[in-house]
């Protein structure tokens, strides 16, 4: 048995019962070789070049699919630096080690947030000199299935965006960015009473339904409506919470709810994929709809000057009409 590389040699030496050659000396002579340990990387050919295809994944929902790495090698081998790139693709794991003559499943999940082709890949390194650095394609299509409206509710729910509630009795999505005026005006203000400057809620209301559009099942479109409210305020000379008051609010609340519209509208009507997702309305605005309700729907007290305030606003109520 060599003991390091290179060669051995030695004698093999015994004696005989034979007169003629009673000690026999046998020369010995043997090639030490080290055995050299090495991991090897296997993976399919196919997954390796094409890749691995999550086919079509609902939105919300995972698709789910498992790498199979084998480790064909006589030493063990290291994966490192594990990780995925491109849009809603995942992995718990960051560093796998495989035994050799053994196989390691790695689950990989595909969640697209947008409906279309979305495509990435799973990258780490190895211990194999042969295959250091390891590149695999990922692909998946995001869809949206036919929903009922229920469904349609639970998929805005599932956008977690903190501006958007649902009101599944009414069949309504509400918007819960609102733009406050100040007392007895219908011009757009500056800044609305709010944490938020004017022009900053109108993009947040923007934001949210493009949001909402980015997932509308094919055919349903968006009904949007803007509704203005007041506070019991009554100009000089009218008393509070008269009919000619309560006249006068909603009017005023109208106004409002016209001004906002017509600023969405703007913001919307510039975007052609946006336009075709609206229903068209009447009263001189084709996206949405303005409404005015006055004093009579306040969300809070209106006997504090902060009640009051928070009861000067506007807020934009969605429908969702399937085809």
């Amino acid at each position: 048995t060599p003991e390091a590389d290179g060669e051995a040699t030695g004698k093999l030496v015994f004696t005989t019962n034979d007169k003629d050659h009673p000690r026999i000396s046998v020369r010995l002579k043997v090639t030490g070789k080290a055995v050299v340990t090495t991991p090897k990387f296997e993976v399919d050919a196919a997954t390796l070049s094409a890749g691995i295809d999550f086919g079509p994944v609902t939105i919300g929902k995972k698709g789910k699919k498992i790498l199979s790495i084998r480790n064909s090698g006589t030493s063990p081998l290291r994966l490192t630096n594990l990780k995925l790139d491109g849009d809603g693709f995942e992995t718990a794991l960051t560093e796998v080690l495989i035994p050799p003559s053994s196989s390691k499943e790695i689950e990989i999940t595909a969640a697209p947030k947008n409906p279309g082709a979305v495509s990435g890949h799973v990258l780490f390194d190895t211990d194999d000199a042969s295959n250091p650095h390891v590149s695999i394609p990922l692909t998946a299509e995001g869809k949206v299935k036919a929903v009922t409206i229920v469904d349609f509710f639970d998929l805005i729910e599932a956008l977690r965006d903190p501006n958007i509630s649902v009101d599944r009795a009414k069949g309504q999505v509400i918007i819960k960015s609102q733009v406050n005026f100040a007392a007895g005006k219908d011009a757009a203000p500056k800044d609305s009473t709010g944490k938020r400057g004017f022009d900053q809620t109108i993009e947040a209301i923007v934001g949210s339904i493009a949001g909402i559009e980015k997932i509308l099942p094919v055919g349903h479109r968006i009904k949007p409506a803007v509704i203005g409210h007041t506070d019991n305020d009554a100009p000089r000379g009218m008393k509070k919470d008269s009919k000619q008051a309560k006249k006068y609010n909603h009017d005023l609340s109208e106004r409002r709810a016209k001004v906002v519209a017509g600023i969405l509208h703007e913001k919307i009507a510039a975007s052609t994929a946006s336009a075709a997702s609206f229903v068209n309305e009447t009263n001189a605005n084709p996206f949405f709809r303005f409404e005015g309700k006055g004093q009579e729907m306040p969300v809070v007290d209106n006997k504090t000057r902060d009640g009051r305030a928070a009861n000067r606003r506007t807020e934009v109520v969605l429908e969702v009409v399937r085809p």
